[in-house]
């Protein structure tokens, strides 16, 4: 009985070992990946797709997965010097082998994906030689381990090594993408300047509207909101001035200079549409001019409902 218990524990510390270095090396090479793309750009073969460089999904995982696969790690060479018979029980060698060929198709597909997205164009050769090197290092680094986990060729000081390097190499792809991506300060001001601008979207939109609705502009903002039709985020900061009957500006305070969005780079192969251009903006305070002019031309985008008319080409059907 147990033996049988000791087995079950070795199975769920080995299991969770094993579970928390996968997560490890996925969102390390997931990391690495959003810093190679933000170096040297990703090309969509989309009409408008945006890539998204923020580390701060692959970069939590990896502060909460590394210490557990550590102090797992740590915890189980310890039993092993212990309890040397448990070193060779059958279910943590099936997990070692099951570890190994996992490694090995994760490598596969990681390779066909990449050489995938380079023959299809959406890769420069910079960018796809470093994500190859780094799909190699993480998988022979991986591979090698827990190979020689499989012969018992490591103890305990080894160990404790390949957690130190690993570390290493998790810290030192985390400045490089605070280097090349931004700091978490910069990462919030970024997403600030992009919901300044959608923001002033959205009240352009509500001023063309109610134009479109009562053939004048508002006075102010107070007056789109004092009406329940009319939706403006309260909490917003920008401003809005009535310039003429058929002209107004809408001005808000940016933290940098607009770089096609805000909080992503992006790497087109058509034209960007017309509405990113006129949303260009500095840092500091920036106003946008605007003006009635294509409202009064009708030219709002606004759908129409077609009126039908009851002819003899378009006869009503008798009731049934």
């Amino acid at each position: 009985m147990e033996n049988t218990k000791t087995k079950v524990k070795e199975f769920f510390l080995e299991l969770s070992s094993q579970v928390a270095f996968y997560t490890v090396i996925i969102s390390l090479g997931n990391m690495l990946f959003k810093i190679i793309n933000k170096a040297y750009g990703i090309y969509g073969n989309y009409y408008y797709g945006v890539e998204n460089f923020n580390l701060a999904l692959p970069l939590s995982i990896l502060i909460v997965s590394f210490p557990i696969f550590a102090i797992l790690t740590i915890l189980l060479e310890k039993n092993y010097i212990l309890n040397p018979e448990n070193k060779d029980i059958l279910i943590k060698r099936l997990l070692t082998y099951l570890t190994l060929f996992v490694s090995s198709v994760v490598f596969s597909i990681s390779i066909i994906i990449i050489l995938y997205k380079f023959l299809d164009g959406q890769e420069i050769l910079t960018g796809f030689a470093f994500k190859i090197i780094t799909v190699i290092i993480l998988s022979a680094l991986s591979f090698s381990y827990y190979l020689a986990e499989s012969r018992n060729r490591l103890n305990l000081n080894y160990k404790k090594i390949s957690i130190y390097v690993l570390l290493a190499i998790v810290v030192g792809s985390t400045i490089l993408g605070f280097v090349i991506i931004g700091s978490p300060s910069k990462q919030r001001q970024l997403k600030e300047d992009s919901a300044m601008i959608n923001d002033m979207r959205l009240a352009n939109s509500q001023i063309e509207s109610f134009y479109y609705n009562k053939s004048r502009l508002p006075d102010n903002l107070k007056e789109l909101t004092s009406d329940s039709y009319y939706y403006i985020n309260n909490n917003s900061k920008i401003t809005y001035q009535k310039v003429t009957e058929n002209s107004y500006k809408i001005c808000g305070d940016f933290n940098f200079d607009y770089v096609l969005s805000p909080d992503a780079v992006i790497k087109q192969v058509y034209p960007a549409m017309p509405e990113d251009t006129d949303w260009m903006y500095k840092k500091g305070k920036t106003c946008f001019d605007k003006n009635t002019e294509r409202l009064n031309k009708k030219e709002t985008g606004y759908p129409t409902i077609p009126r039908f008319k009851v002819d003899e080409t378009y006869p009503i059907p008798e009731p049934l």
